[in-house]
């Protein structure tokens, strides 16, 4: 069964980015069951203005080569700099922003190195609706953003591979709690 493969495949990859970031602010008895960052896609669609920023550099360092001038390799030399700056701030930009989900809840972390570090989170007990936003490009390109819909507003996981899988999950543990909280208010 390909999707239930691919499921699988979405879980232990997860489970394995989780274990090598090591989340200290884990609760006792907290497991991570998903941890994601966004799709590859957008790192390209990000890198997109660094490269032509560089290939301007590299035409201009042409330029001041066959003709020997000197402010327009300085000029040329600062707009490569800026394109392979840029590119690398993008690239660790997009490395540290992570989608994850837990047994008790789902979170955005964001960390922008220097500035500031973010997390987001929806308790699970507290979801409304998990829904998919995707366009044919971004279904295309198998991404697409997952909404979870909270008592005090929603969280969104934006441009996340296999948002399938994605949202299933948060279903699936937002189920879990519910019926636990079911049995547990039965039991009372």
């Amino acid at each position: 069964h390909p999707r239930a493969l691919a499921s699988l495949r979405f879980a232990a990859a997860g489970r394995q980015l989780a274990a090598r970031l090591h989340f200290g602010w884990l609760g006792e008895g907290e497991v991570v069951y998903a941890a994601v960052r966004k799709h590859i896609a957008l790192l390209y669609q990000a890198l997109i203005l660094p490269v032509l920023v560089t290939m301007v550099g590299l035409l201009l360092v042409s330029w001041a080569l066959d003709s020997d001038s000197t402010p327009l390799g300085w000029i040329a030399a600062a707009v490569c700099t800026a394109g392979v700056l840029l590119g690398a701030w993008q690239v660790l930009d997009w490395s540290n922003d992570y989608y994850v989900v837990t047994n008790r809840r789902a979170l955005w972390i964001e960390k922008v190195v220097g500035l500031y570090d973010s997390r987001r989170e929806a308790p699970l007990h507290m979801v409304l609706s998990v829904s998919l936003r995707t366009d044919a490009i971004t279904r295309s390109l198998g991404y697409g953003d997952v909404i979870i819909r909270t008592y005090t507003g929603q969280l969104t996981f934006r441009g996340v591979g296999n948002p399938m899988a994605m949202a299933a999950m948060v279903e699936e543990h937002w189920r879990r709690l519910q019926h636990q909280r079911q049995m547990s208010d039965r039991e009372a």
